[in-house]
């Protein structure tokens, strides 16, 4: 398998898991017999979907991050030696990382959206006009060991900010 086919099989998966965890996992037949029960089962299911897709939105984010430096670095070096195919190569490369980066992005978008219940309002008010900040900072690992234990009730679930294109 290529590298872009396991990309795209990865992206199936993260989708799933946000978007389809709680309808896969918790069995619903008409809402005529949903009940409290039923529902809180179905909540939890949903939010532990978003926690999982948002540990592998993450994980691929930092791994984009990572290659998209290490090829930066290689295209700057092929620059200087006017390596042009190579240079073209590296390029089309770095295209790609960005495209997956702006993918995994747009997964977490949609955790976002359905936390909100795709209201528009809400949505422009946290809209900040800003670049999304780089993952490989320091403060990552605490941020994400916070967001492990907020989440550990399935109650409520918290998002990482920093994940997302817009928040």
């Amino acid at each position: 398998m290529s590298k872009e086919s396991d990309f795209f099989e990865k992206v199936k998966i993260i989708f799933n898991l946000a978007c389809k965890y709680g309808v896969d996992t918790v069995r619903i037949e008409t809402s005529s017999n949903m009940n409290h029960h039923s529902l809180n089962k179905f909540i939890q299911a949903c939010h532990e979907g978003f926690a999982l897709a948002q540990d592998q939105i993450l994980d691929g984010l930092i791994n984009c991050e990572k290659e998209l430096a290490k090829l930066l670095a290689e295209r700057k070096t092929s620059l200087i030696k006017r390596d042009k195919e190579g240079s073209e190569a590296l390029l089309q490369r770095i295209r790609f990382s960005e495209y997956q980066a702006q993918i995994l992005r747009k997964l977490a978008d949609s955790i976002a959206w359905q936390m909100v219940f795709g209201d528009h309002y809400i949505i422009r008010r946290l809209f900040l006009y800003e670049r999304s900040p780089s993952l490989l900072s320091a403060g990552l690992f605490e941020t994400k060991t916070q967001v492990d234990k907020l989440n550990l009730g399935k109650q409520g679930f918290a998002l990482i900010s920093d994940i997302t294109s817009f928040i």
